[in-house]
């Protein structure tokens, strides 16, 4: 998270982070509208986006719901409610990470179009 008390360093490192992932996010939309023809650029970029929304509160749900599961798991141990949160929290991380982890994986089969 940025603050104001973190070093400028940090700060410039998280956002160039942020950065490139929007530049793999535009590679993606580009390397899908290449594999369109022309005239449906403007369904398949309508397609691309309704889907990315939809996978995306969905995506937030699942999390959410990790995340609640989570804290309810120790809820029991007479912990404060912050340090539950915290389990939840770790617990939605490490599904993210597989999740991404998984998608790495299965990108390996991806087939490149033959022109």
């Amino acid at each position: 998270m940025i603050t104001i008390d973190k070093p400028n360093k940090q700060k410039v490192k998280m956002i160039a982070v942020l950065i490139f992932g929007a530049f793999i996010m535009m590679l993606t939309e580009t390397f899908f509208n290449n594999a369109l023809p022309i005239n449906l650029y403007v369904h398949g970029n309508t397609a691309a986006s309704t889907v990315r929304q939809i996978a995306g509160s969905l995506g937030t749900a699942v999390l959410m719901m990790i995340i609640a599961f989570g804290s309810k798991h120790v809820a029991g141990n007479k912990m404060l409610l912050a340090e539950q949160l915290n389990y939840g929290y770790r617990y939605a991380f490490l599904a993210s990470f597989i999740f991404a982890l998984i998608g790495f994986v299965l990108s390996f089969w991806l087939k490149l179009k033959q022109q």
